[in-house]
């Protein structure tokens, strides 16, 4: 029978109570410190009435604090329910309601926004030496993970204490993760990468290192932070990889021995890349998803020319089955669709029955993942299913955008769908409505995550219709025009400065008619992850390292050239 998470980490808090367990900055804890404090925050929700099974909602960013809410939740046997600070009020507020949230721990101002009716926490630096007296099973609930639903809603994915645990004696085979190893915690904290950043180290005898909040998109930052901390098992979708190997530190990181990707193809270029640069490290290709936070596993190989595959089955945590359409088996090599089943699999969707009834049958979990399986078992992906998509690692249902986009009152049909440019996964929306492309993007903005916010608006006078009266994706035009609708004139860039800035801009959007006065997101649509490019492009044209303050409300050419100059003068 497995353990519960928190069986596991009281054998570590044991077994390793002098060594470091979270490092923040040059500030660390031990294990015995870090437990006394997780003690205190479980006592507390104990004490104001939360009960076994109760989810608790929690709203901090990175942080020693964080991580004490976390564990200390699950120390009080009820169920952690993340929230992003970063994320609109109006979609953390729908998340807190369809998780039934008992109690929220937050800043106070956070939860004032939130506009939260139970009780409210802030973590102090109260400690405990006595673990609550709670009995929890390893079939108990642990965390709802909120993702991307088809509806509009989020679907809120209920993992057990048993669905993470299971997957502990497999990293420690995998990865001879233990005593000594560091992981970095840079994801956002409302996803199921969560497990792996926190809870990884912490039941293996590991420790985490802490990105503050803001820079885990600074690459520059996250380079010299895996040197300087001694960094030794790290994970990254492919796209932001590409970047963190142009970075002159990435061959610092001396110390790295294992680099775990997910979320993306790793294709063939990439891995040499890797290789070239860490040719004594393991990379890794990990396939997962939110109900299943790993399914494969392969290990690449230097000289591979091929996109990296699925990987093999992790065998201990789940059994996967390629199905056709009615449910019988493919032959070796054909395609079918991914069905997985076992102990790694979610509980399911908290409080949805409807679509716990289509997705979870006697055959398992149906992933929407079409894939071919061959005779040894190797798994490639073919594709989706379903309207889910990943865009820079995240998952997103289209139906989600399309239902967002169709609550704003000029909308009158809207479809979301991918598109590749440049190699990257870019998400497009094609509108019929008089809404206007910024007036959309500001909406959005204030309902989804920066990451299922449209790159491109395409306005159409009518959305075109298969034969059956199905929207005909196949039949939507390619997103040639401008992604700005210009109510004034384009204005040059009037110096050199402002005209580096631009030929970078106009490179990493892939666009010409780039006026230095159009906002980065607002009107030209561009996210995180070019911008993170433009930071590293601009880092190499002036020959220093720009500081991430630099480009804090930076939204335009003629503000970035005049932030630019101000840091350059300060030199």
């Amino acid at each position: 029978m497995t353990a519960t998470l928190i069986d596991l980490f009281a054998v570590a808090a044991r077994k390793y109570a002098d060594l470091d367990a979270i490092h923040v900055n040059d500030a660390s804890v031990t294990y015995a410190e870090f437990d006394a404090r997780a003690n205190a925050v479980a006592e507390a929700l104990l004490d104001r009435g939360v009960e076994h099974g109760d989810s608790v909602a929690v709203c901090l960013d990175r942080s020693v604090e964080y991580a004490a809410a976390v564990v200390g939740i699950l120390k009080a046997g009820a169920v952690c329910l993340p929230l992003s600070p970063d994320e609109p009020s109006e979609r953390n507020q729908e998340i807190l309601r369809n998780g039934a949230a008992a109690a929220l721990i937050a800043p106070r101002a956070a939860a004032e926004r939130l506009d939260f009716a139970h009780p409210h926490f802030e973590v102090s630096d109260r400690v405990s030496t006595t673990a609550p007296a709670v009995v929890t099973v390893p079939g108990d609930a642990a965390f709802i993970f909120s993702t991307s639903g088809s509806t509009g809603r989020p679907k809120q994915v209920t993992l057990s204490h048993e669905n993470c645990a299971v997957q502990i004696p497999w990293i420690v085979d995998a990865f001879g993760a233990g005593p000594g190893d560091r992981h970095l915690l840079k994801m956002s904290v409302n996803f199921v990468a969560l497990v792996h950043g926190l809870l990884w180290p912490l039941l293996t005898g590991g420790s985490t290192v802490v990105v503050p909040p803001g820079r885990q998109t600074d690459l520059g930052y996250l380079a010299r932070l895996t040197a300087r901390k001694q960094i030794t098992i790290s994970t990254f979708i492919p796209s932001v990889m590409r970047l963190f190997l142009e970075q002159p530190e990435a061959a610092s990181c001396t110390a790295v021995r294992h680099v775990l990707c997910a979320g993306e193809p790793l294709p063939p270029a990439l891995q040499q890349r890797f290789f070239a640069i860490f040719p004594e490290t393991a990379l890794h290709n990990v396939f997962s998803s939110s109900e299943v936070p790993v399914v494969s596993h392969w290990r690449c190989k230097p000289g591979e020319e091929r996109p990296a595959p699925m990987g093999y089955p992790v065998t201990d945590i789940v059994d996967v089955r390629v199905l056709n359409p009615d449910h019988t088996p493919t032959a070796p090599g054909e395609i079918g669709e991914l069905h997985v089943s076992g102990p790694g699999v979610t509980l399911g969707y908290f409080g949805q029955a409807e679509l716990n009834a289509g997705q979870f049958s006697e055959v398992g979990f149906r992933t929407g993942d079409l894939v071919r399986q061959d005779a040894d078992g190797l798994l490639t992906s073919a594709g989706r299913a379903d309207h889910l998509a990943k865009v820079r690692g995240f998952r997103i249902e289209l139906g989600e955008v399309e239902a967002s986009l169709g609550t704003h009152p000029d909308v009158r049909q809207a479809v979301a769908v991918v598109r590749e440019s440049e190699g990257q996964s870019q998400l497009v929306a094609y509108v019929v409505g008089r809404a206007g492309r910024r007036e959309l993007r500001e909406h959005l903005a204030s309902r989804l995550p920066e990451y299922m916010v449209p790159a491109r608006f395409i306005s159409l006078p009518e959305i075109p219709l298969s034969t059956n009266g199905k929207v005909d994706r196949g039949a939507l035009p390619e997103p040639r025009e401008s992604p700005v609708e210009r109510t004034r004139p384009i204005v040059a860039p009037r110096d050199d400065m402002e005209a580096e800035i631009l030929r970078i801009w106009q490179q990493v959007l892939d666009l010409d008619d780039i006026s230095v006065q159009d906002s980065f997101t607002k009107d030209l649509g561009g996210d995180s992850l070019q911008a993170v490019n433009v930071s590293s492009r601009l880092d190499s044209l002036l020959a220093t390292e720009l500081p991430f303050e630099v480009f804090q409300g930076a939204e335009t050419i003629e503000e970035l050239a005049s932030a630019c100059r101000r840091h350059l003068a300060r030199r």
